[in-house]
């Protein structure tokens, strides 16, 4: 019988009414399918203790599984009513760990970028891997070339179970640069004390590409070993 179900988590129970909750005095808190964490640092997180007075359905119960959610550290929480015994009742939370970081492998890179690209994510052995952690290295990498002038890079993570080592992964990021986006002309409305030159020259890490154009020849000149990308 189901007692509480919410996202990626349920909690069950032997003959459960939601229109008739019963109190039981917590007798057991045992903790299942978790190897890295501290059974009693993982009791006291729950929130959950021998002696406490619930009700079942009831509320002890939904926040003991928001709180392992909300850790991050795991991806899948159930809170089982294993038996009654009278008044006491005896649970069981079973936890299943997000995995961890084996190996990370950067795909489409040079060298350099790739160095600099195990910097900025911190990607590294042991690292725990969530949603939260691949968003967050998807911004960084994003970030990384839109200031190389890469805007429309392209890249996909494939995450596989790393040989040999339950509860660990590696990862593939696959990076497609593209072509860098250059700013081919540079145009000026409302100039009336400046001209178009002396507002180019102005533009120290901006330029447009070369042009024989009136007005821009002096400025490409002297500008013509600039770097063109669009940031």
């Amino acid at each position: 019988r189901v007692l509480f179900r919410s996202k990626s988590s349920i909690v069950v129970a032997p003959s459960i009414s939601y229109e008739h909750p019963v109190t039981k005095t917590v007798a057991e808190v045992k903790i299942t399918g978790s190897t890295s964490y501290d059974d009693q640092v993982l009791e006291s997180l729950s929130g959950l203790n021998v002696g406490d007075e619930i009700q079942i359905p009831g509320a002890a119960l939904t926040s003991a599984v928001n709180r392992f959610l909300q850790s991050g550290y795991f991806s899948n929480v159930r809170v089982l009513v294993n038996r009654y015994e009278g008044d006491k009742v005896f649970l069981e939370i079973a936890l299943t760990e997000r995995p961890r970081l084996s190996e990370v492998t950067f795909s489409g890179v040079s060298k350099s970028d790739r160095e600099e690209l195990e910097k900025k994510t911190g990607l590294r052995k042991g690292t725990l891997i969530s949603p939260n952690s691949l968003d967050r290295t998807r911004q960084l990498i994003k970030k990384y070339y839109d200031e190389k002038g890469f805007r429309d890079m392209k890249m996909t993570i494939r995450e596989t179970e790393a040989p040999g080592q339950p509860g660990y992964v590696n990862l593939t990021l696959d990076i497609d640069r593209s072509g860098k986006t250059k700013v081919r002309n540079i145009f000026f409305e409302g100039n009336s004390s400046l001209t178009d030159y002396q507002l180019r020259m102005a533009m120290g890490k901006t330029n447009e590409g070369f042009s024989l154009g009136r007005g821009r020849a002096l400025s490409s000149l002297l500008k013509i070993f600039k770097q063109k990308k669009f940031v």
